[in-house]
């Protein structure tokens, strides 16, 4: 990352999820920002997940939303139609139009507003019984966003992209919430590259993405019908990996396990592998 940065001026994002240890990098790297989630006294990460990045229209956008939340939060059935519906009213109640980008006319709104909406549309569907108590956890699970996402203001990816980045996550105890923001994060990404850039040939950005089992070994806690939360990480992870290196973006994939994580994203593309020895393998 040092000699990436200070011999090539490409930058970097790192996506830590248990360990605060990239953040040395800043002695030779004095450019480095670096964002602690879960810890705003100290470098907060302001982030608002319905905003979109720039260049990107909501149409789109709200695809990303979808796929982003079941891959962090499983989504017992009739959750996930609930949040669908709930996302469609929030965007149209805030004035948002499907060929909308940043730039345009439509409304702010952040999680707060976002779980008003979603409670306001459970209750039009009239659901009883069991999918009932269902939409209420919906509403459980959403409150226990707030601290995360409740803002007006949300940091330009390309603010994260055009910089050497580092974000720890290691402050978000709950394994949810850490892989709902990390495909958050991926997804916008992929978004913002499909939207902006160019494949003009060469490296642009370098993602790295640290014990990679955080996201893709997210479990389904729900019952029959559930989305996998684990299977939809696998194939947003692949997804990036088939889109973007064509722009330039390259990433690497890490993991204690990294043969285990291999064979689950990477098996059917030609990628560069390595492992370290001491799993009892190279």
């Amino acid at each position: 990352m040092d000699r990436l940065w200070k011999e090539h001026k490409i930058p970097f994002l790192v996506i830590e999820p248990a360990k605060n240890e990239y953040r040395a990098l800043v002695q030779s790297i004095p450019d480095l920002q670096v964002f602690t989630p879960g810890k705003n006294f100290i470098s907060p990460f302001v982030y608002n997940p319905f905003v979109p990045p720039k260049n990107v229209k909501l149409e789109t956008y709200k695809s990303t939303l979808k796929t982003a939340f079941a891959a962090g939060v499983s989504m017992t059935t009739p959750l996930d139609k609930i949040f669908e519906e709930a996302i469609n009213n929030c965007y149209s109640d805030f004035r948002w139009l499907d060929t909308y980008t940043i730039d345009d006319k439509g409304r702010i709104f952040n999680i707060t507003d976002f779980i008003k909406c979603f409670q306001e549309t459970f209750d039009a569907i009239g659901y009883t019984g069991d999918a009932k108590n269902i939409g209420r956890a919906g509403v459980v699970r959403l409150n226990s966003l707030v601290n995360l996402f409740d803002n007006y203001f949300s940091i330009p990816i390309e603010d994260l992209l055009t910089k050497p980045t580092v974000i720890e996550l290691a402050a978000i105890e709950n394994s949810d919430q850490k892989a709902l923001l990390i495909s958050l994060l991926l997804l916008s990404i992929l978004a913002y590259v499909n939207s902006n850039y160019v494949g003009e040939g060469g490296l642009k950005n370098l993602i790295l993405l640290e014990e990679a089992h955080v996201l893709l070994d997210a479990q389904s806690n729900g019952g029959q019908g559930d989305a996998n939360p684990s299977a939809i990480a696998q194939g947003l992870v692949k997804r990036m990996l088939a889109e973007i290196r064509s722009y330039g973006v390259g990433i690497v994939i890490a993991d204690q396990s990294p043969k285990k994580s291999f064979n689950r994203c990477c098996s059917t593309y030609r990628y560069k592998n390595g492992f370290s020895s001491c799993g009892g393998y190279r």
